[in-house]
């Protein structure tokens, strides 16, 4: 499972409460899914990030050269990046080698909207070929 002191390792410029062993039960790019323990990756900017507290969110990544709106709370835990594209792989790169390392009973899941990132699926399908695979789910973007 991915903890807060995993992503601040990678992104060590934060704000918000810092409680190390925070556990991220989700990430996501898509801020209309429900999640558990969340750490949203903001591709939709502020709106989505509103929507994604809305359903979930207890964290999220947020580009240093964008200011972080005024209504996040004080205590809402935000990892500054300077490229958010690259952030989720990234991470997922981090997740996996802790992977070859660690055993979990609780596996950190990843969602992900591949119409719009194409290069993700490359990532699962290498994540996937290991004996120990990330628990990646693709979601395609409803009608809008």
């Amino acid at each position: 499972m991915i903890l807060y002191r995993d992503i601040k390792k990678l992104y060590s410029i934060t704000r918000g409460v810092e409680e190390e062993a925070l556990e991220f039960e989700s990430i996501s790019c898509i801020p209309s899914i429900k999640l558990k323990k969340g750490l949203y990756i903001p591709f939709e900017g502020e709106k989505g990030l509103f929507d994604a507290i809305q359903n979930g969110a207890v964290s999220s990544l947020w580009s240093r050269s964008i200011n972080l709106p005024k209504w996040i709370p004080n205590h809402f835990p935000v990892f500054f990046t300077d490229n958010i594209d690259y952030a989720l792989e990234e991470i997922m790169r981090d997740y996996k080698q802790k992977l070859k390392q660690e055993e979990w009973e609780t596996m950190t899941k990843f969602f992900i909207n591949h119409t719009e990132k194409e290069k993700y699926d490359t990532t699962y399908e290498d994540a996937s070929m290991n004996k120990k695979s990330l628990d990646v789910v693709f979601v395609e973007k409803g009608g809008e």
